[in-house]
């Protein structure tokens, strides 16, 4: 598919490292837009990426991770259509028939590392760390839904931009 789509060659080769040993490896942000809310269908998250990155963002974004001259297929307008059409197949191709899964497997890994978390070295009682994070929910700092029994809480943009300031 990529020798026959060199936009998509080159968004690729320019966003995305595969980990290399002991290197760890990386995606481009525009690659891994969190979700708004649960449950929303892969359509309905390509068109929330297609609302926050345009050609330019993208552009910037692959030259802050790897600096350097783009490739003239990088230049050109629709780089965007380019990006949500490699990410259209990336699903349909390999993910979309083992999604349910590999959901399975994300959420009982997000399930097993919320318990860690929360049995931790904080050493406050399950009631305190549910007061702190409905402070947070009810501040816009996280987002939560259930998951079977438990209930997942993530970050939201501005909960990132508050852990960004620092302590």
């Amino acid at each position: 598919m990529l020798a026959r789509h060199p936009v998509r060659r080159d968004l690729v080769r320019r966003a995305w490292r595969p980990r290399r040993g002991d290197q760890p490896g990386w995606m481009a942000d525009f690659l891994g837009v969190v979700p708004e809310r649960a449950g929303m269908s892969f359509e309905e998250e390509l068109a929330q990426l297609a609302g926050e990155w345009d050609d330019d963002g993208i552009r910037a974004e692959i030259l802050g991770l790897r600096p350097g001259r783009l490739a003239a297929t990088l230049v050109r307008p629709g780089l965007r259509a380019e990006l949500l059409e490699l990410l259209r197949w990336v699903w349909t191709v390999t993910v979309e028939a083992d999604w349910p899964r590999r959901r399975r497997v994300l959420q009982a890994d997000v399930v097993s590392r919320t318990a860690m978390l929360a049995a931790g070295p904080s050493g406050l009682p399950m009631g305190a760390v549910g007061n702190h994070l409905r402070v947070m929910l009810d501040a816009g700092l996280v987002l939560r839904r259930r998951a079977g029994r438990e209930v997942l809480y993530w970050r939201t943009a501005l909960g990132d931009s508050l852990v960004a300031t620092g302590p």
